[in-house]
């Protein structure tokens, strides 16, 4: 049991792979009001927007809720990530309404 539990921690702390971590380590990084005063919709929009995405994207707090805790959620986005999005809403393909 303590085996399992020490390789999850260690998938954890590790990651996927460094090489993708270090892409993103020389970027800047936006909040959802920065971006929003980017592009002009509300912070709430945006972070609708990045949802589904994971590449680009750091997320700090508790993504867990129940009946009585609601969840606190810092985002934090990439100069790649924010330009991705804005091609891909330039382009049409809006991320809230594409079916998965």
């Amino acid at each position: 049991m303590r085996a399992a539990i020490r390789q999850r921690i260690d998938a954890a702390r590790f990651g996927p792979s460094t090489e993708t971590q270090l892409e993103a380590v020389g970027e800047e990084y936006f909040t959802p009001e920065e971006v929003g005063a980017r592009l002009k919709p509300h912070p709430d929009t945006i972070k609708d927007l990045f949802k589904n995405e994971t590449k680009g994207i750091i997320r700090l707090g508790n993504n867990i809720t129940n009946q009585y805790k609601r969840r606190y959620v810092t985002e934090r986005y990439t100069a790649s990530a924010v330009a991705r999005m804005e091609r891909r809403l330039r382009s049409g393909d809006d991320p809230r309404y594409s079916k998965h």
